[in-house]
């Protein structure tokens, strides 16, 4: 079965057993769907390191600095983070700390690539003399 597949039945099974508990055990809706999203991230795990190792290898070839791949990863993996997080606060209601996450993610994400801003402004400023 192919991983799209495992993670679709998964998904959905997670979700059909969540609108049953929500009018029964509605406490229970959250830490089943915190489980199943750690499930299907720890089942995707394998196929998106060996797919990080080759973005990791093609940028070595093309002889990207260490730096830039770096700040590429952290902002990818800032926004990855707050937007999940962000959609368990918004299904469990909390529509406000949501959004407040996603500012806060977005700020996240920028901060990584400071340092590279730095550098293009000095080589900007010594182009200008």
């Amino acid at each position: 079965m192919s991983l799209a597949l495992q993670l679709g039945a998964l998904a959905l099974a997670a979700t059909a057993l969540s609108v049953v508990l929500r009018g029964q055990r509605p406490e229970f809706v959250l830490p089943l769907q915190l489980a199943a999203g750690v499930l299907l991230l720890l089942t995707a795990l394998p196929v998106v390191r060996a797919e990080g190792e080759r973005l990791f290898s093609s940028f070595q070839v093309l002889s990207v600095p260490a730096q830039v791949t770096a700040a590429l990863c952290k902002g990818a993996a800032v926004c990855l983070v707050t937007r999940l997080c962000a959609a368990f606060c918004k299904d469990s209601g909390n529509e406000a700390l949501a959004a407040a996450l996603l500012f806060a993610g977005r700020v996240g994400t920028l901060l990584p690539a400071l340092p590279l801003l730095e550098e293009t402004l000095e080589i900007v400023r010594g182009f200008a003399g």
